[in-house]
């Protein structure tokens, strides 16, 4: 099938603002565009069909459009049916799957739409949920410069390094990965009160995850290919923290389970948090990833 790149496209600004991503996503790849538009018949019977096929389409083409590198090929699909469903089946066995943040029927309150949350949950593979720009945030930058992983002991977050590594050398980008750790205890008075008879050594158990975050980064630094690379360990709410790292990053790159997710969970609270609220694009890659971006 080769290397592809889907995007799923409904006229939105959001939707607008992934295809520009995508495309210099495919265009890095040497790999296909696919732009997949969705429609579903209303509820007025088969005259109405043809009416918001033909509005599909229209948005679709004055989207594609506005692509700058006509040396990236392009497959442009309409296809009737629930857009979520739609998207991800597309989306089967490609390289990446970029959505917008909101559809057309987003609510504005609402920072993640129905679709793109569908995306995040189920897609197979890499999703890249990007958002139309912030006026009160830097530009969007892309490709990215500067990406922004998170990290934990799962495997997730191996996966997820690997895959920012991969990316990174694809864009000749820099990754921070970035390690959150909340002491399980902290908040608990009653622990806290009867803590010395348990001898808590914080600095002990800190200095276990620094040899942690070294011994992860060690196992991937062969996927660096010369990406430059650091490492930082704070405290904090991971999802918290990580959005508000974002805003100073062009990508934020979550596993999508962490080693807090039960084995039945589809993703983790800190990825679907991010996902929500971080202030820029944000890539969360599954678990079952196996390619790295340009294999």
């Amino acid at each position: 099938m080769g290397h592809r790149v889907v995007v799923g496209l409904d006229g939105s600004p959001s939707s607008r603002a992934a295809l520009r991503w995508a495309e210099a996503e495919a265009q890095a790849r040497h790999a296909q565009l696919v732009a997949v538009t969705a429609w579903q018949r209303g509820h007025r019977g088969l005259e109405a069909a043809d009416s918001l096929e033909a509005q599909a389409r229209a948005a679709q083409t004055a989207a594609l459009s506005q692509l700058t590198e006509a040396s990236v090929p392009i497959e442009a699909n309409l296809v009737e049916g629930a857009p979520a469903a739609v998207v991800c089946s597309e989306a089967a066995g490609a390289d990446l799957l970029v959505v917008g943040a909101r559809g057309r029927g987003g609510f504005e309150r609402l920072l993640l739409g129905s679709v793109s949350t569908a995306c995040v949950r189920h897609a197979r593979g890499p999703v890249i949920v990007v958002r139309t720009p912030d006026p009160q945030l830097p530009t969007l930058q892309v490709p990215p410069r500067r990406i922004l992983v998170g990290v934990d002991g799962s495997d997730g977050a191996a996966t997820a390094l690997r895959w920012s590594l991969a990316e990174a050398h694809l864009h000749g980008a820099t990754v921070h990965a970035l390690w959150v750790w909340r002491d399980p205890y902290e908040g608990d008075l009653a622990f806290e009160l009867q803590a010395p008879r348990f001898h808590v050594d914080h600095a002990r158990a800190l200095a276990a995850i620094e040899e942690r975050l070294e011994a992860l980064v060690s196992a991937q630094r062969h996927e660096a290919a010369g990406v430059p690379i650091s490492t930082e360990i704070v405290g904090g709410v991971p999802s918290e923290v990580l959005c508000a790292r974002a805003a100073h990053a062009d990508l934020l790159v979550v596993g999508r389970r962490g080693t807090g997710s039960l084995t039945d969970f589809l993703i983790g609270s800190v990825a679907l948090a991010c996902a929500h609220h971080a202030p820029g694009p944000v890539a969360v890659v599954p678990l079952a990833t196996t390619q790295s971006p340009g294999d």
